[in-house]
């Protein structure tokens, strides 16, 4: 039978040998039968004392070898992204350059306007470019749009004077500023039409200003003791005084100043009507100042000259008494007398004159008073 030997470390092997009893490999790997033709020379067995020394595998140092190299080209970045490892190096550099981007310091190139220009449009179009082109941009606050190439264009609006627009680019933490001022006078046309503005105003400041009309005082046309036709009533005021205290049938005295009317009232329509002096018997003074009659001098009016609110039957005529309350230094007095028509607006006017100052008497009470001032 052949001999064998370890091809790992050139020991003998025995038949019994199930591992090389030199370096311990595995015989039916490592086994090796030498022939006659191949003329490979077989190493000496090894010395005693090299029995049990350990050697080094060739075929663990190729595979270990080869391990580490793959371990090398996994780690090495490619630049297209390709083989082991080349996404995770490629997204690296993406990133690093995406970041590098968004903190880039924007530039701005301003077009238009340019320099500092005196216009006289009412707008102007600010353009520019930015880079990065996806700066955020605005003028004067307002975003304005930019297209792929960072080019921007908007039409902004002003009036008469000196108008500073600022234009900002702003890309991440980065901030780029430019501005422009921009004169703004205005046009022949529009200096035309201020100046006929003016002229206008001039001429309508120099037009004499016409003067108000005085009110129209109706002219007095009746006097105490007189009867006035009016529409389809008659009035006559038949007696008027002043009085300083008013007596009533009670016992109880009022003082003041007091304009004391009587008057007599005949209704000649075909239906009945009520007479409200508060309505129809207007008293005012030289002044043009209006009196209402006393609401409370009804406790001082005798009772049968009391016509308030009454009605007044078509053909019947009624005597009446009106007491106002007037200042103490209202004087000329007047009293319109109306139709006691709702529809209707015709009056006449009783001219009281001078009125003389008496003491009021009640016939009901049998009192009077001292005459008034």
């Amino acid at each position: 039978m052949a001999q064998r030997y370890c091809t790992n470390c050139g020991a003998e092997l025995g038949e019994e040998n199930r591992f090389c009893p030199n370096c311990g490999g595995p015989v039916h790997q490592s086994a090796s039968v030498p022939t006659p033709e191949a003329d490979i020379p077989v190493p000496p067995p090894p010395q005693d004392g090299e029995q049990h020394r350990p050697r080094i595998s060739l075929g663990k140092f190729v595979v270990g070898f080869l391990a580490l190299i793959v371990v090398l080209w996994l780690l090495i970045p490619t630049g297209d992204g390709s083989g082991g490892g080349g996404n995770g190096g490629g997204g690296k550099k993406e990133v690093a350059a995406k970041s590098k981007q968004e903190h880039k310091q924007p530039q701005l190139d301003v077009s238009s306007p340019s320099g500092s220009p005196t216009v006289t449009r009412d707008s102007i179009e600010v353009k520019g470019k930015v880079t990065p082109a996806n700066s955020k941009v605005t003028v004067n606050g307002q975003e304005v749009t930019t297209d792929e190439d960072g080019l921007f264009s908007t039409p902004y609006h002003r009036n008469v004077g000196e108008i500073y627009i600022q234009i900002t680019a702003v890309n991440g933490s980065e901030q780029a500023d430019a501005s422009q001022i921009v004169t703004r006078k205005l046009s022949e046309k529009e200096l035309a039409a201020q100046e006929a503005a003016q002229e206008q105003a001039k001429k309508e400041e120099e037009k004499p200003q016409a003067k108000p009309k005085p009110k129209s005082k109706p002219k007095p046309q009746y006097r105490v003791g007189q009867t006035a036709n009016v529409a389809n009533v008659t009035w006559k005021v038949s007696d008027a005084f002043l009085t300083n205290q008013l007596n009533s049938s009670f016992g109880t005295h009022k003082r003041g100043r007091f304009v004391v009317i009587d008057f007599t009232f005949t209704n000649n329509r075909n239906e009945e009507v009520t007479l409200d002096p508060e309505l129809h018997m207007i008293l005012k003074d030289s002044q043009g100042r209006e009196f209402g009659t006393d609401v409370d001098a009804y406790e001082f009016m005798p009772t049968d000259l009391n016509i308030f609110l009454e009605p007044v039957n078509p053909g019947v005529s009624k005597t009446g008494r009106v007491i106002y309350q007037v200042g103490a230094d209202a004087t000329g007095f007047t009293l319109t007398l109306d139709d006691v028509e709702f529809w209707e607006d015709k009056s006449a006017v009783f001219d009281l004159g001078v009125l003389p100052a008496r003491a009021y008497v009640d016939p009901s009470a049998g009192a009077t008073a001292s005459p008034g001032p």
